[in-house]
């Protein structure tokens, strides 16, 4: 009976066993089949480095089959060698008994291998498992990445324009290297500090209303980017002016959390900019200004004309011709405050020569040395082989005579005035920077002093008719805006440099000629006199008071006048007149045709008639807009009586 249960037991005992092996080796074979289906090559070894098991991955990296692998140490295997190589993770993993890797590049691939321990209960090592893990797609990316940041850096740091990133909150998180040309300030010190202290109050608050604005509306309506020109604070203390060009970044979550963009220096362009609407507006004044000028002059033509007659009727020991001389007086004045407005608004009479800039200063001297008192030193800088220029000697003088003046009254306790003369070339770098000048060859006329100087905004304003910092009693405000309209009327360029208590420089820059200067000479004037006549002049005058003053300064010493108020009722009682017309005197602005027209017609009926054309415009203004010839009788309005009579008189017995 125990033999049978013996027996029973160890076939119970052998189907057991056997199905054990059945089952180990099941699982064995999955196990195998997983470790094969790993994609890193992985082997098991034990303490010596001996290989014990690989799978497929391995075969193919070492190409080898298993067979070839298993007992042989990895050292011979991988390097050829007889012993471990330096840097082995694998000894190093022996002494730490923690993973160990490193990476390794062969045949142009890239691998990294790491080594970790298997340890018994007693932390014992007992086993490696080595893995080897191809890279190279890996260092490809990450190549392929660092040359892209690389690149986008070396662009950062080295483009002109500032590259910034900052948070909703406009705090800088980036700002490349640039910032430094631009506002003087380091990256360091643009991120630490808060950027309304680098931005005029004015361009924070813009810039602040404007973020708040988009990030209240919904996301679609701030994608794309923004524009803003604002004013920001170089560390030097100036302000420069910067165009912002901004977008917004969206996290994950699709929410603005923070703006990128780009800065430029744009101070050059809005100084051009300010350039051309000072230009602008100068010259809409100096229309302006012309205009008034012309209309005045034909007031003060009745005023002054029909002063000199009832002068001349009066007794001078009258007490009333005590009156009418102190308005005679107060005529001449406004007629000089005409003139002055006539030449900002570039249309003054001119005389134009070639001129020695040098012997227009010389021949002033002492008049300059007068003007500006003891207390002024006067200095002369001329250049020894200076360039001719064409100008009118008398307005040159004015120029020079004006600036003085107001470099004397800038020094009420002395200085220096300073008066040099050059020949430059201004580049083309110079125009660009200037917008109204063009590049070339000019004669340089400065005036400097060293005065109490003005600030930028006075400065910006000195060439504005009526403009002026003085007591109201010690100035018109018509002295630099007349220089103004006398260097443009003679085609040259006047800037102003200034700054409060260092003084100011005017610089004009006239355009040179190629020609022998011309010798200048002492103007004589002969007296008026009183030229009686018999003739009869055609009189055309569409302002009545100017027409009614001239008949009867004409008419008073004999000749005939026939009025008329404009071209068509001229030629009609030129054919009704049956007697010869002498001479007409005629307004060059008329209704309808002009005074020149007119002349042509009645030369057709009087060929020997002479004309005489006036206006509260200039010949030079009247001729360049081809109304009259040159070197056609012109008289400028306000007409002083005794002038006319004298002009008249020689113009009839030519």
């Amino acid at each position: 009976m125990e033999q049978r249960d013996e027996k029973e037991k160890r076939e119970k005992e052998e189907v057991m066993n056997n199905q054990d092996q059945e089952a180990s080796g099941i699982s064995e074979n999955k196990w195998q089949s997983l470790f094969n289906a790993v994609g890193d090559a992985i082997f098991l070894m034990d303490t010596d480095h001996k290989i014990r098991m690989c799978n497929k991955a391995m075969e193919d990296f070492v190409g080898k089959t298993n067979k070839e692998i298993v007992g042989r140490s990895c050292y011979e295997l991988m390097h050829d060698s007889s012993r471990p190589v330096e840097g082995c993770p694998i000894q190093c993993m022996k002494g730490s008994l923690k993973r160990e890797s490193m990476e390794l590049e062969l045949d142009g691939k890239y691998y990294h291998i790491t080594a970790d321990p298997v340890l018994n209960d007693d932390g014992e090592l007992i086993e490696i498992v080595h893995t080897i893990k191809d890279i190279t797609d890996r260092k490809r990316i990450e190549k392929e990445l660092r040359e892209s940041e690389e690149k986008y850096r070396l662009l950062a740091d080295n483009v002109s324009d500032i590259i910034f990133i900052m948070s909703t909150d406009l705090k800088f998180i980036y700002i490349s290297p640039s910032v430094y040309k631009i506002t003087g300030y380091t990256v360091e010190e643009v991120i630490e500090q808060p950027i309304e202290d680098v931005m005029t109050v004015d361009s924070y608050e813009t810039a602040l209303e404007l973020f708040e604005k988009d990030l209240a509306k919904d996301l679609k309506d701030i994608s794309g980017s923004r524009t803003l020109d604002l004013e920001l604070k170089h560390k030097n203390g100036s302000i420069i002016w910067i165009e912002v060009i901004v977008s917004f970044l969206f996290n994950q979550d699709g929410v603005p959390d923070r703006i990128m963009g780009t800065i430029r220096d744009i101070s050059e362009r809005k100084q051009l900019e300010e350039q051309l609407r000072q230009a602008l507006k100068m010259e809409a004044i100096g229309r302006l200004a012309g205009g008034v000028a012309h209309d005045f002059n034909n007031a003060l033509t009745t005023i002054m004309g029909i002063s000199e007659l009832l002068l001349m009727k009066m007794d001078p020991e009258d007490y009333v011709s005590g009156g009418i001389n102190e308005i005679r007086r107060a005529g001449n004045q406004c007629a000089g405050l005409t003139r002055q407005l006539l030449a900002f608004a570039r249309k003054q009479p001119m005389e134009m020569k070639v001129l020695d800039l040098n012997n227009v200063i010389i021949n002033i001297d002492k008049m300059l040395s007068r003007l500006i008192g003891e207390d002024v030193k006067l200095e002369q800088c001329l250049t020894s082989d200076l360039k001719s220029i064409k100008a009118d000697i008398g307005q040159i003088e004015q120029i020079i005579l004006n600036l003085a003046v107001n470099a004397r009254d800038a020094m009420p306790n002395g200085g220096k005035l300073i008066i040099e003369t050059a020949n430059v070339f201004l580049d083309e770098d110079y125009a660009d920077r200037h917008i109204s000048i063009t590049s070339g060859h000019y004669v340089m006329l400065a005036v400097s002093d060293t005065g109490s100087g003005m600030d930028k905004e006075t400065s910006s304003k000195v060439f504005e008719p009526f403009f002026t910092t003085k007591e109201e009693s010690k100035g018109t405000g018509l002295g630099l805006s007349t220089v103004y309209g006398i260097v443009k009327q003679s085609n040259g360029y006047i800037w102003v440099y200034s700054e409060q208590e260092m003084g100011t420089v005017f610089k004009i820059y006239f355009p040179i000629v190629d020609e022998v200067a011309d010798v200048i000479e002492e103007e004589t004037h002969t007296a008026p006199g009183r030229f009686q006549g018999s003739e009869t002049i055609l009189l055309v005058e569409d302002d009545d008071s100017t027409r009614k003053t001239i008949t009867k300064i004409l008419s008073r010493i004999g000749y005939i006048i026939l009025e008329a108020v404009d071209g068509e009722e001229a030629v009609k009682i030129s054919q009704e007149y049956n007697k010869p017309i002498h001479l007409v005197i005629s307004d060059v602005v008329l209704p309808g045709m002009n005074g020149k027209e007119l002349t042509e017609k009645l030369i057709s009926q009087y060929p020997d008639i002479k004309a005489i054309y006036m206006s509260g415009y200039t010949d030079n203004i009247v001729v360049q807009h081809d109304i009259i010839d040159k070197g056609e009788e012109f008289f400028q309005k306000p007409l002083r009586p005794g002038l006319l009579l004298s002009k008249v008189r020689s113009i009839l017995e030519m």
